[in-house]
């Protein structure tokens, strides 16, 4: 209801919702058009989450009926039957490209834009003074550790990535996000500059390679741009990410669901009834193992030559132009 009364206080022509479940519900309740920024694995006339292996048995799903039903009926809506449908919409925009969002022929009112990022101007950051300070004699390497660093130790995970690295003949910088202060960390190893936050565009921008997550807003950094990456998955989404661009030769995946043997199945319950959660208990990540990758992957130019060819395939849909014309035509 707040939403609600902000909308029809501001008096839009269009709601645009970025992955965000009322946006739907509130265009319906106040007649406006939405629009749905949207990844594929989501899109719900198609959501494909989990499409590199088989599901694990025994794996349920939260039922998400009972939280939004009552209130769809109460307001003479449709009842939903999976979260995906919650993102309905009169436009989806997918801020990717086919090649790693992919989305059968059925699919309609949807438009690829490629990467949402600007391409000069205010909207790209510059380089800050110490990023220009760095020599180019020898590879950057940008870590980002990010919000996939909290559900684990910190600490233990940035010695793992310290010992990967250490006297390797390359330039690194970790970012360790703003959850994580650096002064609560070892001291890093000489090669490494460790900062709480760096301007992710600038620094991939000058990047040979990336170690990161998965998470979908550094993967299309990655993708406009050009750059290859090694991915460290915490969950399901950033997986998928990662498989896809593993798919085109642009990343390794370092997965730890790659050992099936010692995942197991935590069963939960939510104010709506039971579900599983499919867990790694001990990272398999070791220094040598991804060292290994990053190792192989800064020596063989087919890494850099794919994800250049993915960055001239979204350099074709258009970006934040196209976005915005889209916008337009439905408003």
């Amino acid at each position: 209801e707040a939403d609600i009364a902000l909308v029809r206080r501001l008096e839009p022509d269009v709601l645009i919702g970025d992955t965000w479940p009322l946006t739907h519900m509130v265009g319906i309740r106040t007649g406006l058009p939405v629009v749905q920024i949207i990844k594929t694995i989501l899109h719900p006339q198609h959501p494909d989450l989990y499409w590199w292996d088989a599901p694990p048995p025994g794996l349920i799903s939260p039922d998400v009926r009972p939280a939004f039903n009552p209130v769809l009926e109460s307001w003479g809506m449709a009842p939903i039957r999976r979260a995906e449908d919650t993102l309905q919409g009169d436009l989806f925009i997918v801020p990717g490209i086919p090649t790693l969002d992919p989305l059968p022929d059925r699919v309609t009112r949807t438009h690829y834009v490629g990467a949402l990022i600007g391409s000069g101007g205010a909207l790209e950051p510059a380089a800050p003074e110490w990023l220009d300070r760095i020599p180019r004699d020898r590879p950057l390497v940008y870590i980002t550790m990010g919000g996939g660093a909290e559900p684990v130790d910190a600490r233990r995970l940035c010695a793992t990535l310290y010992a990967s690295v250490a006297d390797a003949p390359w330039q690194v910088i970790l970012s360790t996000g703003q959850g994580v202060s650096p002064d609560t960390l070892p001291h890093p190893p000489k090669n490494v500059i460790v900062r709480d936050w760096v301007p992710g565009t600038a620094v991939i921008r000058r990047s040979a390679l990336v170690v990161y997550h998965g998470g979908y807003g550094t993967t299309m950094e990655l993708v406009r741009y050009g750059v290859p990456a090694v991915v460290l998955p915490f969950h399901s989404e950033q997986e998928s990410n990662g498989r896809r661009l593993e798919a085109c030769g642009a990343a390794k995946v370092l997965s730890p669901a790659s050992n099936h043997e010692t995942m197991r199945l935590v069963h939960s319950r939510w104010p709506c009834g039971e579900f599983t959660t499919w867990i790694q208990p001990e990272s398999p990540l070791t220094p040598d193992t991804l060292h290994e990758a990053i190792a192989q992957m800064l020596t063989d130019p087919g890494y850099h030559s794919a994800a250049c060819a993915l960055k001239e395939e979204s350099d074709r849909y258009g970006g934040v132009e196209r976005a915005g014309d889209l916008i337009e035509s439905l408003a």
